[in-house]
């Protein structure tokens, strides 16, 4: 049982820190919010060929993307959407959040298994305080593990099929 709750919570750990989008990038509504979203946040565009472009700062429109390096003194650069496969862009504030949700639930649910384990004060209040506990250790070690490690919004660019407009 132990065992098994582990493996759950790895597996949830993995999955809660990333969201996937498409962009539609023929769709005014999608770029609009998508600009609106993201004026202040840079990211990462990743390349058809297999690069990487740190930017500063991402306005994309229909026909192409405009970046800003991370390099200070830097003039804008302008990337056409046909080589623009995904953009992905990180908040440490969202990660945070998750590292918190994550350590305060996988937390209580070891102090709540584990209780069972021993012998003693098998009363109803014990495991839930148990599981409050060691809930509240869990937050306060995963805050700070979620903000180092990021929430990662990775933005899939979805093309035309032979001229038709894409929209989500």
């Amino acid at each position: 049982m132990f065992r098994v709750l582990m493996v759950l919570l790895a597996v949830a750990t993995c999955t809660a820190c990333s969201s996937r989008h498409h962009l539609g990038v023929h769709d005014d509504a999608s770029l609009v919010k998508f600009n609106r979203d993201h004026a202040k946040r840079g990211g990462q565009l990743r390349l058809v060929d297999g690069r990487r472009l740190d930017a500063d700062w991402i306005h994309v429109e229909a026909d192409s993307t405009i970046w800003l390096p991370v390099l200070p003194g830097t003039t804008p650069h302008r990337v056409a959407n046909d080589e623009v496969v995904q953009i992905v862009s990180s908040r440490s504030g969202r990660g945070a959040l998750d590292g918190l949700i994550i350590g305060f639930v996988s937390g209580f649910a070891i102090g709540v298994a584990s209780w069972g384990a021993s012998d003693s004060y098998d009363t109803p209040p014990g495991p839930i305080l148990a599981g409050l506990a060691l809930g509240g250790v869990g937050a306060l070690v995963g805050t700070p593990v979620g903000a180092g490690v990021k929430h990662d919004d990775k933005y899939t660019f979805q093309k035309p099929a032979s001229g038709q407009r894409v929209s989500w």
